[in-house]
């Protein structure tokens, strides 16, 4: 059973019988478990017979990502990345991934043919494939060094320019621990971060059980950590409470969990649009890999988040110089002209981490034509 649970699509809607509702569902399925940032899986799926496409779903929300956020177009990768998979593993023939030009179709991000010649059903077993298994763990890891053959497994993995690399050797470690707290600090102190973060928060089993945002179960809290987080959600608290310093408490137990870390996984690649949907792909491949092999993984998007927020205009007049610091710093720890867009926390799990939900298949799958 997939967590989160599932439901039947109301196929007679929007199925077209130029392939089984089978391999659709598979490719529908691998879609929907893709990651997206704060778990907001910000999109539709559409298919009219020949053509699978990805529709983003702006909500309107202040804080929240755009279509042209790298944040969106990671996720937007992770979707390619694992429609192309399920494809491999159930036989379809994927013909192309397009990103539509502005005034196409602007919420068209994604499409695939499939072959009309596709089999009539995929495997039984294919809900085994290992992209459904790719999870967050933000619980501590076990003090326990990391395969020396991963450095060289994950150097070798590429979508077009993306790349990864692994860092376990310490003084690297606690160096990119100090940018993910001076990244959450300027984090904390934005109040457009803070409200898009909060809109995600899921605090009760009921809020959880929609099946998008931040289940807050899966969160490692120091013990009264939730009930500051809750009084927190409002920024005119939050902004009174940073006057004397709370911002720097959440960035350290932020950070904490890194510095303490075995590994750290930097993906990396071309700056723009491209750039961030293959290393999207990327990231959604790594990660897979390293879960198959056993290893917790936790994302954590604030250091590139915090930079790309400064190439946008959106951090406060005040905290410039902090991110332009940050910039600084974190540009000099990657090769020259690489973009920086994830960086993963990696180990080996002490306990099974608590899985983030999704929504059900009906409630991403857009029927209207």
């Amino acid at each position: 059973m997939l967590e989160g649970g599932r439901r039947r699509l109301p196929w007679r809607l929007f199925l077209q019988m130029s392939v089984t509702d089978q391999v659709i569902e598979c490719l529908l399925e691998a879609a929907r478990w893709a990651a997206s940032a704060d778990n907001m899986q910000p999109w539709r799926f559409r298919w009219d017979g020949a053509t699978l496409r990805l529709l983003f779903i702006d909500d309107g929300k202040e804080g929240a990502f755009g279509i042209d956020s790298p944040a969106t177009l990671l996720a937007f990768g992770g979707v390619i990345e694992n429609v192309t998979r399920m494809a491999e593993a159930t036989g379809c023939q994927l013909y192309e991934a397009v990103i539509f030009p502005a005034g196409d179709d602007k919420n068209c991000v994604f499409r695939c043919r499939i072959d009309a010649a596709a089999p009539g059903a995929p495997r039984a077993d294919w809900r085994t494939h290992p992209l459904f298994s790719r999870h967050t763990n933000r619980l501590p890891y076990a003090d326990r060094a990391l395969p020396d053959e991963l450095v060289g497994e994950l150097a070798a993995l590429a979508q077009g320019e993306a790349r990864c690399r692994l860092l376990v050797d310490a003084p690297s470690v606690q160096r990119w621990a100090g940018l993910v707290r001076e990244g959450s600090s300027l984090r904390f102190r934005n109040r457009l971060a803070h409200i898009a973060l909060d809109a995600s928060l899921r605090m009760t089993e009921a809020e959880a059980a929609r099946g998008d945002g931040l289940d807050v179960a899966t969160f490692f809290l120091p013990p009264g950590a939730k009930s500051m987080l809750s009084y927190t959600r409002s920024w005119p608290r939050m902004a009174m409470l940073n006057r004397i310093g709370l911002y720097k408490l959440f960035a350290s137990i932020e950070a904490d969990l890194v510095r303490k870390g075995p590994g750290l996984v930097l993906v990396t690649g071309a700056a723009g649009r491209q750039g961030a949907l293959d290393a999207g792909q990327l990231l959604v491949r790594a990660w897979t890999r390293l879960n198959q092999a056993g290893l917790a993984v936790q994302p954590y998007y604030v250091v590139p988040d915090q930079i790309f927020r400064l190439k946008d205009g959106t951090v406060p007049e005040e905290a410039r110089a902090e991110a332009l610091a940050l910039e600084r710093a974190s540009q000099a720890a990657l090769p020259a002209g690489a973009t920086l867009y994830m960086v993963l926390r990696v180990g080996y799990p002490k306990k099974p981490a608590v899985r983030s939900r999704r929504l059900t298949l009906s409630e991403v799958a857009a029927a209207d034509a």
